[in-house]
């Protein structure tokens, strides 16, 4: 049977607006996904940046307690392997300091906690102690060299240092453009 020519042309009419909505929908379903995408991902990079700040919340006092004593004896100069060995009391702050530092840098370096707001809260004294105990911390590697696993020793805390150093690089060098003349006369 045989539709007439207007009842033709009003379902064809009518799969066009169907196809088109339907192409709408896809267009609207993806522009949601990537909204969702983008949402959830800012979501997780503030928890993150938020679970940074807590961690160093909880770790406040004790590493108030390390800076007050090591800067007691030491000041800001560089502690030689022998010095801290010499004085248990030493010892036990910076084995301590140092334990405590390598767990939040793997956290670091997993990924639960962001980089970025580790330097911004304490990266200049991560910077400063790895720089004070490294006399200390290659000796520890030393020491396990000799039974094969040399690179176990703070080896979270060297990969966030090099990272601390990457960033402030960066920041120096994005400083130095800022404060450069914009014109040249």
């Amino acid at each position: 049977m045989m539709l007439p020519e207007n009842l033709t042309m009003i379902l064809s009419v009518i799969s066009v607006i169907t196809n088109l909505l339907t192409c709408l929908s896809v267009i609207i379903a993806a522009y949601n996904y990537l909204f969702v995408k983008k949402s959830t991902l800012a979501e997780y990079e503030r928890n993150k940046k938020l679970s940074t700040i807590e961690c160093f919340k909880e770790y406040e006092k004790e590493f108030h307690e390390y800076n007050h004593f090591i800067y007691g004896k030491y000041e800001y100069n560089k502690i030689k392997y022998k010095d801290i060995l010499d004085d248990p009391e030493t010892e036990k702050v910076v084995r301590a300091y140092l334990n405590d530092l390598e767990f939040i840098c793997t956290g670091i370096n997993m990924g639960i906690y962001d980089i970025d707001t580790v330097e911004r809260l304490f990266g200049d004294v991560i910077l400063r102690k790895y720089d004070q105990f490294e006399d200390y911390i290659e000796e520890r590697r030393n020491q396990r060299r000799s039974v094969g696993d040399s690179e176990i020793v703070f080896v979270e805390l060297r990969t966030v240092v090099k990272n601390l150093k990457r960033i402030k690089l960066e920041n120096d060098e994005k400083i130095n453009e800022k404060a450069n003349l914009k014109y040249n006369l």
